[in-house]
C-alpha cells in the first residue's frame, strides 16, 4: 500500500515537473511551439498549397535555428557549471587557454605566413620563367633573319630548313612551332599553323609582339599559347615571322621539374572557361619531411594575356600545386645550405624545440596549479567546519608564500570569531537600548491632536530605522491659534535623532516667548532664530528642513514660513486647484545670516492642507520608482470630503501598497488639517 502510494505521488511529481518543463512561460519556448506549428503545417500543406508552404519554411528555420542556440547556450553554461565548480578545473582550463591558445595562435599567424611565403616564391618563379620563354621566343625572329642572310641566294629564300635548324637549336622550347608569312600570305607554315586563317589585323598594326595570348584556331577550345611575332624586310620582301609554343603538358612538366609547381588548372579572362589538369608524368617526386611527409601548398597566381583574335588585354589565371621543399630549394642558392642539411629542417627542428619547451611549461603549470588547489580545498573544509560549529579546526599551513600567508590568515579568522560573537552581542544591546531610545522620542510626537475650533487635525510619525530625524508638533497659546510644526533633520539615525530632539526644544522655548506673541511677522523672526541655534549648535553638515503655520481660529487665517520643506498642498473647498504654501527660504542650519519670509493665507470651511516631509514622495518601490507628489496629489483629490483620519490613513497605506516589498530608507511624517 505504501509503496503503491510513493509510486503514485512520484508519478504525479514527474508529470507536474513535466507540465511545468513545457508549459510556454519564457520566450524561447514560444519560438520552439511556433516552429512546431509551422512545421507541422507545412507538412500538411506541402502536396496541396506549395505557396503557403514555402512562406512558413523561412519563418520556422529562423525560430528553430533561435530555439537551437538558445538550448545550445542553456547546455554549455550548465556543463560550464559542473564542470568548473572546482578551482582545479578551473585552473587547468585556465593553463590550457594561457598555454594552448597562443600556440594554436602561433601556429595559425606561422601556417599563414608560410603559406603567404611559399606562394609568394612560387609565384615569382613561375611568373619569371613565363617571362624567360617569351623572351626566347621573341629573340626568334632576329635569327631568321640572320640565317636568312648567311643562307639565301637571290632565286631561293631557305625557308623550312632554317626554321628546322631553329627548332633544333632550342630543344628546351617544347612544341615550338615557327611560320613565315609574306604580304600576309603564309610562305612556310609549320603544322601547328596549318589553317586557312587569316593572321589578325592588329599583328601587322603593331609589328612587333610578343606575349602570352588565348587561341582557338582550331575553333573548339580555347589554349593558352607563348607567341611571338615581328615585321622583318629582306631583299625588297615584306616578311612576318610568328613563333609559337603551347603552354601544355611538356611546358607543365618543365616548370614542375624546374620549380617544383604543377600547374592544376587555368582560367580565361572573367572565369568564362576553366581547364583542370591532371599532374604531369615526371620523374619528379614530391619532397618528403620526417612526421608530416608531403606538403602540398595550392595557390594561384594572375598575368597578363592577349585575346589572339582582336588583341585585348586581360588576365589570365594559373592554379599552382607547390612543393615547398622544391620551391625553397629552386629559390635559395647552394651557399645558403648548411652541410648539406636544408634550412627548412632546421626551421622545422627549431618549431618542434619550442613545442618541448611548452609542453614542459605545461606541466610546471599542472604542478603549480595542484599546489594551489590543494591549500584552496583546505580553505574550503575549514569553511565547512566552523559553519558546523567547529571552530577550533586549523589548516595546515604547508607552505611560506602567500597560500601559506592565506591559511595562517584564515586560522587568525578563526581565533577571532569568538570575539565576534561578543560583538554580535554587544551590538544586540545597543539595539535594545536604542529602542529604548526609540520610545523615549515617541514621546516627544503628540499622542493626539488638539481638539479645539473649527480645526480638524492628524498627524502620523514613521521612523525608518530605529529612531528617526522627522518631527512634527502642535503648540497651543492663550489667544487661540495653534502652532503646527513639521521638520526634518539631515541624516539619519542617533545623530540626526539628537539634533531633532534639540530643536524641539529650542522650538517649543521661542514658540512660547512673550517677545514673539502678536508680531506680525512671528513665524520669520521664530525661525531666523530657530537657524542661529542651529548653525551654532550643529556641526557644519547638518541642517534641517522645517514648516511652521500659526492657525488663527477667530479670523480662520494661516500664517505660515516654508524654510526649505516640501511645500505644503491646499486643496480649496470650491476648486480643482491645489495650491502649494512654498513662502519662506533656505533650510534652517546652512546660513547664519539667511532671511526668512513669512505669508499668510484664508482658509475657509472645507478647505484642506497637507503638510509632510519627503519619505512620503520619495517612497520607493521593488522597480526604483518613487511614489511622487503626482500620487498624494490623486490620494487627496479623491477623498478629500473624508475625515482627517481616514485622508492620512488612506495617504499612508498607499505608499505601504505602493512600496511593498521594498526597504525604505527615509522616515515618514505628515499631518493633514481640515477647516470644519
Amino acid at each position: 500500500m505504501n509503496v503503491a502510494k510513493f509510486s503514485s505521488a512520484r508519478s504525479s511529481r514527474i508529470i507536474r515537473r513535466t507540465l511545468k518543463w513545457l508549459t510556454p512561460d519564457t520566450w524561447i519556448k514560444r519560438c520552439t511551439y511556433a516552429f512546431l506549428i509551422m512545421a507541422a503545417v507545412s507538412f500538411l500543406l506541402l502536396g496541396t498549397w506549395q505557396g503557403v508552404v514555402g512562406w512558413l519554411v523561412v519563418p520556422a528555420a529562423v525560430l528553430l535555428a533561435a530555439s537551437i542556440f538558445y538550448y545550445a547556450w542553456k547546455t554549455l553554461s550548465w556543463l560550464r557549471n559542473r564542470l568548473l565548480w572546482k578551482v582545479r578545473n578551473r585552473l587547468l582550463v585556465s593553463f590550457i587557454f594561457a598555454g594552448l591558445a597562443p600556440l594554436c595562435i602561433a601556429s595559425s599567424v606561422s601556417l599563414l605566413v608560410g603559406w603567404l611565403w611559399i606562394g609568394t616564391l612560387g609565384t615569382n618563379l613561375v611568373s619569371r620563367h613565363i617571362e624567360e620563354t617569351t623572351n626566347q621566343l621573341d629573340h626568334l625572329s632576329l635569327e631568321i633573319q640572320l640565317a636568312l642572310v648567311r643562307t639565301a641566294t637571290d632565286d631561293n629564300l631557305p625557308f623550312a630548313r632554317i626554321v628546322d635548324e631553329i627548332v633544333q637549336d632550342n630543344p628546351d622550347l617544347s612544341g615550338l612551332s615557327i611560320s613565315v608569312f609574306e604580304d600576309g600570305r603564309p610562305v612556310n607554315v609549320t603544322p601547328s599553323f596549318d589553317t586557312l586563317e587569316p593572321l589578325p589585323d592588329w599583328l601587322f598594326r603593331e609589328g612587333h609582339f610578343a606575349d602570352v595570348v588565348f587561341d582557338s584556331l582550331s575553333g573548339v577550345r580555347s589554349t593558352l599559347s607563348f607567341r611571338a611575332g615581328d615585321a622583318i624586310e629582306f631583299r625588297g620582301r615584306d616578311l612576318y615571322v610568328l613563333a609559337s609554343m603551347p603552354l601544355g603538358e611538356a611546358y607543365r612538366t618543365k616548370i614542375w621539374e624546374e620549380l617544383g609547381a604543377q600547374v592544376s588548372y587555368r582560367a580565361e579572362p572573367r572565369n568564362e572557361e576553366f581547364s583542370f589538369y591532371e599532374p604531369p608524368a615526371s620523374e619528379v617526386e614530391w619532397r618528403q619531411l620526417p612526421l608530416l611527409g608531403a606538403i602540398h601548398v595550392p595557390w594561384a597566381f594572375s598575368f597578363a594575356a592577349r585575346s589572339w583574335n582582336h588583341g585585348a588585354s586581360n588576365v589570365a589565371i594559373l592554379g599552382l600545386d607547390l612543393d615547398p621543399i622544391h620551391i625553397f630549394e629552386a629559390t635559395v642558392s647552394a651557399d645558403m645550405l648548411l652541410s648539406g642539411f636544408p634550412l627548412l629542417y632546421v626551421f622545422f627542428t627549431l618549431c618542434t624545440i619550442l613545442v618541448c619547451f611548452e609542453l614542459v611549461s605545461f606541466m610546471i603549470g599542472l604542478l603549480v596549479s595542484r599546489r594551489i588547489t590543494t591549500a584552496v580545498h583546505g580553505l574550503y573544509e575549514g569553511t565547512e567546519a566552523i559553519r558546523s560549529g567547529r571552530t577550533d579546526f586549523r589548516v595546515e599551513e604547508r607552505t611560506r608564500d602567500q597560500l601559506g600567508e592565506l591559511s595562517h590568515s584564515f586560522n587568525t579568522m578563526a581565533q577571532s570569531i569568538e570575539t565576534l560573537m561578543n560583538e554580535e552581542r554587544e551590538k544586540e544591546r545597543i539595539e535594545t537600548e536604542l529602542s529604548m531610545a526609540r520610545d523615549v522620542q515617541a514621546r516627544f510626537i503628540p499622542n493626539e491632536p488638539p481638539r479645539q475650533g473649527p480645526l480638524e487635525l492628524a498627524g502620523a510619525w514613521i521612523p525608518a530605522r530605529t529612531v528617526s530625524g522627522d518631527y512634527y508638533d502642535f503648540i497651543q497659546h492663550r489667544n487661540r491659534t495653534l502652532d503646527i510644526v513639521v521638520g526634518d533633520i539631515s541624516g539619519k539615525g542617533i545623530s540626526a535623532a539628537l539634533t531633532m530632539a534639540g530643536l524641539q526644544a529650542s522650538l517649543r522655548s521661542q514658540a512660547l516667548d512673550p517677545a514673539l506673541e502678536g508680531s506680525p511677522d512671528r513665524l520669520s523672526r521664530l525661525m531666523s532664530r530657530l537657524n542661529v541655534y542651529l548653525c551654532h549648535s550643529t556641526a557644519p553638515e547638518r541642517f534641517a528642513t522645517l514648516f511652521i503655520c500659526t492657525f488663527h481660529m477667530e479670523t480662520s487665517r494661516l500664517n505660515y514660513c516654508c524654510a526649505g520643506h516640501n511645500p505644503p498642498l491646499l486643496l480649496r473647498n470650491d476648486s480643482d486647484d491645489i495650491a502649494l504654501l512654498e513662502s519662506g527660504g533656505y533650510p534652517i542650519g546652512l546660513f547664519p545670516e539667511a532671511e526668512f519670509e513669512e505669508s499668510a493665507v484664508r482658509v475657509d470651511p472645507g478647505d484642506l492642507f497637507a503638510v509632510y516631509t519627503d519619505g512620503i514622495t520619495d517612497a520607493l518601490n521593488t522597480k526604483d520608482e518613487d511614489f511622487g507628489e503626482a500620487r498624494l496629489r490623486q490620494v487627496l483629490s479623491q477623498n478629500r470630503n473624508r475625515p482627517s483620519e481616514n485622508i492620512l490613513e488612506l495617504i499612508l497605506a498607499s505608499v505601504r501598497d505602493f512600496s511593498l516589498g521594498a526597504e525604505q530608507f527615509d522616515d515618514q511624517t505628515a499631518v493633514i488639517g481640515r477647516v470644519r
